[in-house]
């Protein structure tokens, strides 16, 4: 007899999988959205980073069709993942324009290894102490959807409306 956690999903349940690369497109999209404002703008813009939280935590949800702990901690993961690769390219594009080099004749590599990456997200969060703050709350954001889920909000809502008296 096949125990309840070793029952497969269904598909209109979405799976892990499923949430996972939705939450990787997701976070990808507002990045290359973050990156071009960087580019136009010239400047972080910070706030970006709350947007790919939230689609982050939005995008898992969908895809994997449910919420809870387990969500919530995916979620927090790929976010952290995401967004710590594009603090970098948003950093580095940064640093490039304000003339920083890892040596006299070469400059910041896109592809880096360890120690450049490291390098480059440290001189930036030395030079700009608010990404911290930044990154924080979107991997809450993004913890927060993953756990509560949009479409628990949208079956709260309209549970409300149905009692609420007219």
């Amino acid at each position: 007899m096949r125990g309840r956690l070793a029952r497969p999903l269904r598909s209109s349940q979405g799976s892990l999988g499923l949430g996972i690369v939705l939450g990787v497109l997701g976070g990808t999209l507002v990045g290359l959205i973050w990156f071009v404002v960087v580019i136009v703008s010239r400047s972080p813009a910070l706030y970006i980073a709350l947007f790919l939280g939230s689609a982050v935590g939005y995008s898992i949800q969908l895809g994997a069709r449910r919420h809870g702990d387990l969500m919530a901690a995916l979620s927090i993961v790929v976010a952290g993942v995401v967004l710590v690769v594009w603090l970098y390219v948003i950093n580095r594009v940064l640093l490039v324009n304000k003339g920083y080099r890892v040596l006299p004749d070469r400059s910041i590599p896109i592809w880096p290894t360890y120690t450049t990456f490291r390098d480059v997200l440290r001189v930036a969060f030395k030079e700009t102490p608010l990404q911290y703050a930044f990154a924080g709350v979107s991997l809450a954001i993004s913890g927060w959807l993953g756990y509560r889920g949009i479409e628990r909000h949208r079956r709260d809502a309209r549970r409300l409306a149905r009692s609420a008296p007219h």
